[in-house]
């Protein structure tokens, strides 16, 4: 059996985590949140890229004649003060016009506020709507997937033409939709989507017609492109009865299967709670939630490493019982050091579903390795694995404990 010594409670992580440039969070400060109060929280949990709203219908008011807001202005400046990039999402149609979503006036819009974002370098990103397959296709009809990608290339040519530099996303339908738009010729920098769970918030899970596992939509996104692909939303909400480790544990395990399988930027969707909705990390007095520490600690330790490749169990010298069709496990290098993190998936995330099962685990770290150190995600607690071995470049655990909540290796 693993022979481990507890070193402590404290995670390894400092108070303040490095934020990765593949980790976004959802926010409103286009609703009115604060951004003096808000805004220093965000790259302190890991996060380095929010995505807000610009509306159309707050910068041009009057055909032709455009303005930045001022709370726009005001926003962005705070986002730049905290190291953030920001995803700008043109999330709306514009009542000025007979089509809310008139091709020409839209791209022209786009083009304008591009061309004022050399001003605001926080701003990297330029999303063409949210969800089209909801509010665009209501206003456009049965065509709108074509109407859309027509939108998008406009778009995308007219920005492009005054902002050479500036990144443009957009799809975020649902699979089946996007891989038709896909095939129209969507033209963009990144492509997006919305991998949210199917009704029980199982992480491993997606609700993406006509894909339901995030393994299996995954692999089939790469079959139809190889784009950057932005995940600009998903998340679980702490209400009805679901509690902060749920969400948590939700949190942990998608984003340690979404920067393993590879997707280039995550947006979870909440930052903060408000009366409507409880997605947020945390809740709408600012205090942190569960949801928010396991998203520090998993970057303070993942921030910056490689999907390298994944984690073998040895079946010879592993329980009987060892759940292998529900085992994840990724390798993560940067360096001298090398991260391998696994867990048992498909289940619902609550203390409820607890399992675990003794594994024997191997991962690539290239000899020599002095030291391994196993961290919980959830919990943080920290232990030094002393029953392991290395052989070449693999690293063996004799008996690791490998249960719903995801595990850390840390090997130097």
């Amino acid at each position: 059996m693993t022979v481990s010594k507890i070193l402590s409670i404290a995670p390894l992580f400092v108070a303040s985590a490095f934020a990765d440039d593949r980790l976004g969070v959802n926010t409103h400060f286009d609703q009115g949140w604060n951004p003096y109060q808000v805004m220093p929280l965000i790259p302190a949990a890991g996060f380095g890229w929010i995505r807000d709203d610009l509306s159309w219908g707050k910068f041009e008011t009057i055909k032709g004649q455009y303005k930045l807001p001022q709370s726009f202005i005001n926003w962005v400046t705070v986002a730049e003060e905290n190291g953030l990039k920001v995803d700008l999402c043109l999330a709306y149609g514009n009542s000025l016009y007979a089509d809310p979503y008139d091709v020409t006036a839209y791209s022209n819009a786009a083009a304008w506020v591009a061309a004022q974002l050399k001003a605001y370098p926080a701003v990297q990103a330029i999303e063409i709507l949210n969800e089209p397959n909801n509010a665009y296709f209501q206003a456009e009809g049965s065509n709108w997937k074509q109407k859309y990608v027509t939108l998008l290339n406009s778009s995308y040519t007219a920005i492009k033409t005054v902002y050479p530099a500036m990144t443009v996303i957009g799809l975020g339908a649902q699979a089946d939709d996007d891989f038709v738009m896909m095939s129209y010729g969507a033209n963009a920098d990144g492509l997006t989507a919305h991998p949210y769970p199917v009704a029980l918030p199982v992480p491993e899970s997606v609700y993406e017609p006509s894909y339901y596992t995030f393994t299996n939509f995954s692999f089939a996104w790469l079959q139809h492109d190889i784009r950057p692909r932005w995940d600009t939303e998903w998340g679980c909400s702490t209400g009805v009865g679901t509690t902060q480790y749920t969400q948590a544990l939700f949190i942990a395990r998608r984003l340690c299967q979404s920067l393993g399988d590879g997707v280039s930027h995550n947006f979870i969707y909440d930052f903060q709670d408000d009366p409507n909705q409880v997605f947020g990390v945390v809740d709408a007095a600012l205090n942190r939630k569960q949801s928010y520490q396991v998203v520090q600690r998993l970057m303070s330790l993942l921030s910056g490493m490689v999907s390298f490749g994944g984690v073998y169990v040895d079946p010879s010298y592993s329980d009987s019982a060892f759940d292998y069709a529900d085992f994840y496990a990724y390798t993560f290098q940067n360096g001298g050091t090398s991260v391998a993190v696994a867990w048992t998936g498909n289940s619902y995330p609550s203390q409820a579903f607890f399992t675990s099962h003794k594994g024997r685990l191997s991962f690539t770290h290239p000899a020599p390795t002095h030291s391994l150190t196993e961290v919980n995600a959830i919990t943080g607690e920290t232990h030094t694995v002393s029953g392991w071995e290395q052989y070449g470049n693999e690293v063996v655990m004799y008996s690791a404990e490998v249960t719903n909540e995801p595990v850390l290796y840390i090997a130097r």
